[in-house]
């Protein structure tokens, strides 16, 4: 295993702010996550914790750069570039029994542990062609429940089952859903123990079930050629690629980045990472929700550097959304302080003019006005005589 090497930096055309050591988070907390970050923080601090440096991308590569110092909460949890193959990742991770314990004290409490968005399921018809015998699983934590009366309206007849992490697997399934990987430093470890509860492919009575049936038996692994077959991987994650359709982060990275998700797939390197897991895909988009079979390989296989370059310019092209839209935020703050200056002019102005009214109705009513009102008039009688 090689140790990771650092290429040249990022430094010079990457946004500074990224790169700028932070202890303060970049969201908004509540009293409870608060809590939880400032025992997060003493847990780190005092090594209950235990965290070790990356030393190598998932594909092997150590050509690596970094991209962002700290994550959302301030946490020295740095994130890195993979040169090669373009995968976002964070440069630490939890040791093994730390993993549990942060999951266990920490996950629910700190972390957004499921995607943002609510799944649609568009894809899972193209894996499971219409079957109404499914057995289907789910593995997630907080949006298991939603997830479930989504996929049971989807497929009213399927049988359904939720679980917390794929440890939990113990029957085989004709499709996995899984919507995390938590902080799981490997999630090809995930991918292949889900894969060891996949049922076989079953053929229905179609006659070209038989042409898939001779095919199977022809290739151990043919199934993502044959859409249909009824087994495989659905995958609902938060795509790096989807960062500008957030409208509550504001194109900031920073805001997207958590230390409990160690990697920020985009479509590509997530069919890259399922390939070497032994999938391919089948359909997909860019939030991500994205339908995988064993054994079938897309056009797109092999990590390249031209897929950094693209994932590199759009995080420059976030942040330079995020600068513009800040700055016509600050103008439009400005613009609003103006206007609420001049408000409170105006209602000072109404102020002093209501009490100069009430002076001067005061004066009229008072006893002495109304004794001397005689003696005014024949004063400014006199002055417009001398005047002529």
């Amino acid at each position: 295993m090689h140790a990771i090497r650092p290429t040249a930096s990022l430094e010079n055309d990457w946004p500074q702010r990224l790169l700028r050591q932070r202890s303060s988070p970049a969201v908004g907390l509540s009293p409870t996550a608060q809590a939880a970050l400032d025992a997060l923080r003493t847990a780190l601090a005092s090594g209950t914790l235990a965290t070790h440096v990356r030393t190598q991308c998932l594909c092997g590569s150590a050509n690596i750069e970094p991209i962002a110092r700290t994550d959302r909460h301030g946490l020295n949890f740095g994130t890195v570039l993979c040169r090669t193959c373009g995968l976002v990742q964070q440069d630490k991770a939890f040791d093994e029994g730390a993993r549990k314990a942060f999951r266990e004290q920490f996950t629910r409490k700190l972390t957004p542990t499921q995607p943002s968005f609510a799944p649609r399921y568009e894809h899972l018809d193209l894996l499971v062609a219409g079957r109404k015998d499914l057995r289907i699983a789910h593995i997630g934590l907080e949006n298991g429940v939603a997830s479930i009366e989504r996929l049971q309206t989807k497929h009213p007849t399927a049988q359904l089952h939720s679980f917390s992490s794929a440890e939990e697997l113990k029957s085989t399934f004709d499709v996995i859903v899984i919507e995390s990987f938590g902080a799981e430093p490997d999630p090809i470890a995930v991918i292949t123990k889900a894969r060891s509860h996949l049922s076989k492919p079953r053929y229905g009575s179609d006659p070209r079930d038989e042409d898939h049936a001779r095919a199977d038996r022809a290739d151990p692994h043919p199934l993502g050629a044959l859409n249909g077959t009824g087994v495989g991987l659905y995958l609902v994650l938060d795509g790096l690629f989807s960062l500008h359709e957030r409208r509550d982060l504001w194109f900031d990275y920073l805001r997207f980045r958590h230390v409990g998700r160690p990697y920020e797939f985009d479509l590509t390197t997530l069919t890259q990472t399922m390939q070497r897991a032994g999938f391919g895909l089948l359909a997909g988009d860019e939030r991500i929700e994205a339908a995988f079979t064993e054994g079938h390989h897309s056009r797109s296989n092999g990590p390249t550097e031209m897929h950094a370059n693209k994932v590199a310019a759009y995080l420059s092209f976030c942040e330079m959304a995020r600068d513009y839209w800040t700055d016509r935020e600050l103008e439009q703050q400005e613009m609003l302080a103006k206007l609420c200056a001049a408000a409170q002019a105006v209602r000072v102005a109404e102020h002093a003019r209501d009490e100069l009214e009430a002076k001067l109705k005061r004066m009229e009513e008072s006893t002495s006005w109304k004794l001397t009102r005689a003696l005014r008039g024949a004063t400014a009688a006199a002055k417009k005589l001398r005047s002529r």
